[in-house]
């Protein structure tokens, strides 16, 4: 919920805050929920696990871009790292870039294990 209000109300740090609680805890479930248990298992088993896996990670990538695009929003006025204002824009071009990286992730993993005719049709 933080990072909707965050975003709604142009507040870029509840936004950021909500982004790394909701980054910890996909951590937490892609660890402990299926690459843990994908060490154990074989088969479509282990085949849920990895496919799992690639999505959360896609899923931490939106989180890693949206945090980019909000320190892009951080002013001088903001309150607590409103001094920090020009490194948070200066980082936020990379931090978007590699959070959209880990979004296409899945994507980029068909790809080299399917070639480009696993996207046809």
């Amino acid at each position: 919920l933080l990072v909707l209000y965050g975003a709604a109300t142009t507040q870029p740090l509840a936004a950021i805050a909500g982004a790394i609680l909701d980054l910890i805890w996909l951590l937490l479930a892609t660890v402990l929920g299926h690459a843990l248990p994908l060490k154990k298992c074989e088969g479509m088993e282990a085949t849920r696990h990895s496919q799992a896996i690639q999505g959360n990670v896609s899923l931490m990538g939106f989180h890693i871009f949206l945090i980019g695009v909000q320190l892009a929003l951080i002013t001088k006025s903001t309150p607590i790292v409103g001094s920090l204002a020009a490194s948070c824009k200066h980082m936020a071009f990379g931090v978007q870039e590699v959070g959209l990286m880990l979004a296409v992730y899945i994507y980029l993993t068909q790809f080299v294990h399917m070639g480009a005719s696993g996207f046809a049709g």
